[in-house]
């Protein structure tokens, strides 16, 4: 693909920080604004030739209902259910790598979602990621995907997050514990909270966890007694 104009909004977040730095080195004309810079967006929007949403999901929708829905717009949320409304006007993609993963190449998939994004959008994703795999998939799938590789485990590493140690002293089983629990720190409450509730396979997937802990306490006191 030759040169482009990309716009990232969220550019100063994780994702949109990582999102820049690729398109640079790719050898793009890249710009970042932030939500803080909300009043620049509708000039910078007009400029660019694509537009990526590096924001939570419940930003990126305020925006696409705010300024319309074009085949400018790159949404990379995690739960796709509430941007079926703009199916056949919008890209729908959400990459899989991150910052901490960008150079492993076994983790460069990106699913693209194809019965949101417009009829032939797989093929400007392909080119702005060369190299990369692409999977398309429906978004009911991916939201069911989802609950397996977030959801789930975002809801895990809240309840690590809770469960706080009054000492200093460590073992390995209480260090991988808090690892668990730095899913939830570094991914941003808003980001991985939309994750969960835009999701509407997700109360089902809560009520798993929470079936799955009375379980554990009926086999660990059941057994005790015995």
């Amino acid at each position: 693909m030759i040169d482009m104009k990309i716009l990232v909004v969220g550019s100063s977040g994780r994702f949109g920080a990582t999102l820049l730095n690729l398109f640079k080195g790719n050898g793009h004309e890249v710009r970042g604004v932030d939500i803080q810079d909300y009043g620049k967006l509708k000039e910078e929007m007009k400029i660019a030739e694509f537009i990526f949403l590096a924001v939570p999901a419940s930003v990126a929708l305020g925006i696409i209902n705010e300024f319309g829905a074009t085949g400018k717009i790159i949404e990379i949320s995690s739960s796709k259910n509430p941007f079926k409304k703009f199916a056949g006007k919008i890209i729908s993609i959400h990459p899989l790598f991150g910052p901490l993963s960008l150079d492993d190449l076994k983790l460069r998939n990106i699913l693209f979602i194809n019965d949101i994004s417009f009829l032939g959008s797989e093929n400007i994703i392909s080119a702005l990621f060369p190299g990369y795999n692409i999977i398309p998939m429906k978004s009911d799938e991916h939201d069911h995907l989802m609950i397996e590789l977030q959801v789930i485990p975002y809801v895990i590493s809240m309840l690590s997050s809770r469960i706080s140690s009054k000492t200093e002293l460590k073992t390995r089983s209480r260090i991988i514990l808090d690892q668990m629990s730095d899913v939830y720190s570094l991914q941003g409450s808003l980001t991985l909270l939309d994750t969960i509730r835009l999701n509407p396979f997700s109360k089902d997937a809560i009520e798993t966890v929470s079936k799955t802990i009375d379980d554990l306490r009926g086999e660990i006191f059941d057994n005790n007694t015995k």
